[in-house]
């Protein structure tokens, strides 16, 4: 008799008890933890990384990792304020677009190059991390960007809806789309199947390169969606 199955993957309950230990051990030392605006300031916090983690999900589940998130959201959040602090309105228009453009960017590039020249991309996106590292310092020199955020962006980042905060409600926004991708489309299906086995889907008849693209360049917009939110 085969044993039961439980409804639920163990290592989410483990994940699940080890958040309650936080909370309780949280709550006992620090005074104001279950006040309703130290919760809230929490849950913006934690939005830019739900974002972020969002889009690196993807990528996980292909079996890779992309390490150029630190500077890809940091070259779109520079982007944003130099372009949102110029003093032509249709300059500053283009802030937000141009930093999203950025992200979407590189997540192309590093999906091209993961997919078809089959570098490991833990390599890959290291170098291309360092690259934007050095590319920044030689812009921004010694000298603090210049600039700011429109206030769009500000709105987005620090402003609220009906006492909760706008990045909390993004955050919900992109990870129900990224769910929906995950368990409802083709896309997603192919997610799994890649991360488990490259080599079947491809002699399924699956075309492994164009999910592996797609799934980079969604983690590169969504690093860079976060730039501009810390920008604000």
């Amino acid at each position: 008799m085969m044993p039961k199955r439980l409804p639920i993957d163990p290592s989410v309950l483990f994940i699940l008890a080890g958040c309650v230990i936080i909370i309780v051990v949280g709550g006992l030392f620090i005074g104001n933890f279950f006040t309703s605006a130290y919760i809230l300031q929490q849950l913006q916090i934690a939005s830019f990384l739900g974002i972020l983690a969002a889009g690196a999900m993807l990528v996980i589940l292909l079996g890779h990792i992309d390490l150029s998130f630190p500077w890809t959201l940091t070259g779109s959040a520079i982007i944003v304020t130099t372009i949102g602090g110029a003093s032509s309105p249709w300059l500053q228009d283009l802030a937000i677009p141009l930093g999203l453009a950025f992200g979407l960017l590189i997540g192309l590039i590093n999906g091209v190059v993961v997919a078809k020249l089959r570098i490991p991309s833990m390599v890959w996106t290291l170098a291309v991390n360092s690259m934007l590292l050095g590319i920044a310092i030689y812009y921004q020199g010694e000298h603090r960007p210049q600039g700011q955020a429109p206030e769009l962006i500000k709105t987005l980042a620090v402003g609220s809806t009906l006492g909760v905060p706008n990045a909390f409600l993004l955050w919900l926004s992109v990870s129900a789309v990224v769910v929906w991708l995950i368990l409802g489309t083709r896309f997603g299906r192919l997610l799994f199947a890649i991360g488990n086995n490259e080599k079947a889907v491809f002699l399924a008849g699956a075309r492994p390169e164009r999910t592996i693209i797609l799934a980079f360049a969604i983690a590169g917009l969504l690093a860079g969606f976060v730039g501009i939110l810390l920008a604000g």
